[in-house]
Protein backbone atom coordinates (compact mmCIF):
# COMPACT_ATOMS: atom_id res chain seq x y z
CA UNK A 1 0.00 0.00 0.00
CA UNK A 2 2.52 2.35 0.62
CA UNK A 3 2.83 2.95 -3.04
CA UNK A 4 -0.33 2.83 -3.79
CA UNK A 5 -1.57 6.60 -2.87
CA UNK A 6 0.01 9.57 -4.69
CA UNK A 7 0.79 12.14 -2.93
CA UNK A 8 -0.72 15.74 -2.81
CA UNK A 9 0.59 18.23 -4.96
CA UNK A 10 2.52 20.97 -2.69
CA UNK A 11 1.70 24.55 -3.78
CA UNK A 12 5.42 26.15 -5.06
CA UNK A 13 7.01 28.37 -3.37
CA UNK A 14 5.85 32.19 -4.27
CA UNK A 15 7.41 33.80 -7.05
CA UNK A 16 8.41 37.79 -6.62
CA UNK A 17 9.43 39.17 -10.41
CA UNK A 18 11.05 42.26 -11.05
CA UNK A 19 8.09 43.56 -13.70
CA UNK A 20 10.37 46.94 -14.86
CA UNK A 21 13.17 44.37 -16.44
CA UNK A 22 10.58 43.10 -17.93
CA UNK A 23 8.80 45.49 -19.62
CA UNK A 24 12.53 46.92 -21.03
CA UNK A 25 13.61 43.07 -21.61
CA UNK A 26 14.13 43.46 -25.66
CA UNK A 27 14.02 46.96 -26.00
CA UNK A 28 16.36 49.94 -27.16
CA UNK A 29 17.76 51.50 -24.16
CA UNK A 30 16.25 54.73 -23.39
CA UNK A 31 19.20 56.19 -24.78
CA UNK A 32 18.44 54.94 -28.33
CA UNK A 33 14.66 56.16 -27.66
CA UNK A 34 13.42 53.12 -26.32
CA UNK A 35 10.30 52.79 -23.91
CA UNK A 36 9.43 50.01 -21.46
CA UNK A 37 6.29 48.21 -22.56
CA UNK A 38 3.44 47.64 -20.54
CA UNK A 39 1.87 44.87 -22.94
CA UNK A 40 5.35 42.67 -23.20
CA UNK A 41 5.33 42.65 -19.60
CA UNK A 42 2.02 41.52 -19.21
CA UNK A 43 2.61 38.97 -21.88
CA UNK A 44 5.73 37.54 -19.47
CA UNK A 45 3.69 37.73 -16.17
CA UNK A 46 1.39 35.47 -18.68
CA UNK A 47 3.92 33.32 -19.58
CA UNK A 48 4.94 32.99 -16.28
CA UNK A 49 2.09 32.04 -15.02
CA UNK A 50 1.49 29.57 -17.48
CA UNK A 51 4.43 28.01 -16.87
CA UNK A 52 4.68 28.04 -12.82
CA UNK A 53 0.81 28.03 -12.59
CA UNK A 54 1.15 26.42 -8.23
CA UNK A 55 2.89 29.38 -7.79
CA UNK A 56 1.91 32.59 -5.97
CA UNK A 57 3.36 35.55 -8.46
CA UNK A 58 4.15 38.92 -7.27
CA UNK A 59 5.18 41.17 -9.96
CA UNK A 60 6.98 44.59 -8.81
CA UNK A 61 7.30 47.58 -11.24
CA UNK A 62 9.38 50.71 -10.02
CA UNK A 63 7.48 54.01 -9.46
CA UNK A 64 8.61 55.61 -12.73
CA UNK A 65 7.08 52.65 -15.07
CA UNK A 66 3.77 54.25 -15.88
CA UNK A 67 5.69 57.38 -17.26
CA UNK A 68 8.17 55.79 -18.69
CA UNK A 69 5.92 53.49 -21.31
CA UNK A 70 3.96 54.75 -23.88
CA UNK A 71 1.53 56.96 -23.32
CA UNK A 72 -1.40 55.26 -24.65
CA UNK A 73 -0.42 52.13 -22.19
CA UNK A 74 -0.23 54.49 -18.76
CA UNK A 75 -4.01 53.94 -17.91
CA UNK A 76 -2.95 50.13 -18.78
CA UNK A 77 -0.27 50.21 -15.87
CA UNK A 78 -2.33 52.92 -13.63
CA UNK A 79 -5.34 49.72 -13.95
CA UNK A 80 -3.17 47.18 -12.90
CA UNK A 81 -1.71 48.97 -9.95
CA UNK A 82 -5.16 49.76 -8.97
CA UNK A 83 -6.26 46.07 -9.29
CA UNK A 84 -3.30 45.47 -7.21
CA UNK A 85 -1.81 43.17 -10.24
CA UNK A 86 1.40 44.69 -10.24
CA UNK A 87 2.62 46.72 -7.31
CA UNK A 88 5.25 49.35 -7.13
CA UNK A 89 6.80 51.79 -4.28
CA UNK A 90 5.60 54.53 -3.84
CA UNK A 91 6.40 57.69 -6.22
CA UNK A 92 9.62 60.00 -5.79
CA UNK A 93 11.57 56.53 -4.52
CA UNK A 94 13.44 55.92 -7.88
CA UNK A 95 15.64 53.33 -7.69
CA UNK A 96 13.37 51.34 -4.70
CA UNK A 97 11.63 49.20 -7.08
CA UNK A 98 14.22 46.29 -6.32
CA UNK A 99 14.41 47.48 -2.35
CA UNK A 100 10.63 46.09 -2.67
CA UNK A 101 11.08 43.32 -4.79
CA UNK A 102 13.98 41.90 -2.09
CA UNK A 103 11.38 43.49 0.93
CA UNK A 104 8.27 40.88 -0.36
CA UNK A 105 10.27 38.53 -0.86
CA UNK A 106 11.38 38.53 2.51
CA UNK A 107 7.83 38.80 3.64
CA UNK A 108 6.54 35.98 1.70
CA UNK A 109 9.61 33.66 2.80
CA UNK A 110 11.46 33.16 -0.36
Amino acid sequence: MAGSRKAAKQPGAPLVVDGSNLAWNGRPPRAAGGLPSFQALQAAIKSLRFRNSDRDIHVVVDATLRHDVAPHERPLVEEAIAAGTVVQPPAGTEGRGDALVISIAEEVGE
